[in-house]
């Protein structure tokens, strides 16, 4: 005889509250409660939110958007309206203020239980990988500045950013951040990760986008791709945009990053040994036989209108089109990392700012999610 018992895992921060969810719900029959360390994927999650609500949404929609849940009830000692709303977007099932009824909870999930298993899709975040023909070309200046651009134009789409320069990754200073872990120590365990750890092990910038820096230091060159390959596919799960800084390098992380990339950015500036060393990528990726008429797109950095090799001269060069140009703003880009700032907080209106959203702008999707209309406990608290 199959057993048809919902699997429930309870996240809560008040251990008395999750013994009397825990009562609750055996009482009731007919679900399975799954420990903290127990990975099988949950019919439905009972989550708390506490007082850092962005931070527990966020690992909410990340544990939804990685398949680890299908359903949520949340609880709460606040109640407000905000808190209401953010719980119908999210799409929650359930809204229990605190103290909790159990003849309510009790409802709710002989509800559930009696009631069809969600069917979601679930929708992958893009991936896109900002790639340098050398060293210098503003690779890491175009990684963040295009990540915070994607925060700012799409507020309601999550965005990461993840340093692969293996020892000299930058992006923290550009950043004015001080992350207490990198991709290279927990990549050692992989296996472990799930979506909940890997927000805890995120640095979260104050334009909304969340960091995950690199090593930065010797020691981690034997991170294998597979490891690379794994950790980017749960990110992209949990996030609406997962931007790569991959640097220059072309090794073996690199070719695994390219194939799962949905979009390589190769940045390149308009002098001959740039051209030159754009041209030796292209023959590298024919050699990977990587499809870059499909997927790689040519930013021109530090353009400038009145330069002795023209943008048509570039394309008959490549036999590529150029995707995109940004001005040569030497000072604004400067002053921005001097001082550990996106150029949206030096000079908002500057023209190579309008250029960086306009970018973004390609990338971010226009369609909203809509709220979760037959979530019950609208009726109850908005009729």
């Amino acid at each position: 005889m199959l057993d048809n018992k919902k699997r429930v895992k309870i996240d809560t921060k008040d251990q008395m509250l999750k013994k009397k969810f825990e009562y609750i719900i055996s009482s009731t029959g007919g679900f399975e409660i799954l420990s903290e360390d127990d990975k099988q994927p949950a019919d439905l999650l009972i989550f708390e939110v506490g007082t850092d609500t962005d931070h527990d949404f966020h690992v909410i929609q990340s544990l939804l958007q990685s398949e680890a849940v299908t359903d949520i009830f949340l609880t709460s000692k606040k109640s407000d309206q905000d808190l209401l709303l953010q719980s119908i977007r999210i799409g929650a099932k359930e809204f229990f203020p605190q103290p909790i009824k159990d003849d309510e909870v009790k409802k709710a999930l002989k509800k559930f239980r009696e009631g069809p298993q969600s069917s979601k899709r679930i929708k992958l975040g893009q991936l896109i990988n900002i790639m340098g023909s050398k060293g210098g070309v503003g690779t890491t200046t175009i990684a963040v500045n295009l990540a915070v651009s994607l925060a700012e134009i799409a507020a309601s789409k999550s965005v990461a950013l993840v340093d692969m320069n293996m020892a000299t990754g930058e992006t923290p200073l550009f950043l004015d951040l001080r992350p207490g872990y990198h991709w290279g120590a927990i990549s050692k365990n992989i296996t472990r990760l799930d979506p909940t750890f890997i927000m805890n092990v995120l640095s979260k910038h104050s334009s909304g986008i969340y960091l995950f820096s690199s090593p930065g230091t010797p020691g981690h060159e034997n991170v294998s791709p597979e490891a690379v390959e794994r950790l980017l596919n749960i990110m992209r799960r949990m996030f609406d945009f997962v931007v790569i800084d991959s640097g220059q390098l072309l090794d073996l992380i690199s070719q695994k990053i390219h194939q799962i990339s949905d979009t390589v950015l190769l940045i390149t500036i308009l002098t001959l040994p740039c051209i030159a060393n754009t041209k030796k990528i292209f023959k590298i990726y024919d050699f990977w036989g990587y499809p870059r008429k499909g997927k790689v797109k040519i930013v021109v950095n530090r353009y400038l209108k009145n330069s002795q090799v023209t943008l048509k001269d570039a394309e008959e060069s490549f036999d590529h089109s150029i995707f995109w140009n940004l001005p040569n703003d030497f000072s604004t880009t400067f002053a921005a990392i001097n001082q550990g700032k996106v150029l949206s907080a030096i000079e908002p209106k500057a023209e190579i700012t309008k250029k960086f959203r306009r970018l973004a702008a390609t990338f971010a999707s226009k369609d909203q999610k809509p709220a979760n209309k037959n979530s019950s406990f609208v009726k109850r608290w908005f009729s």
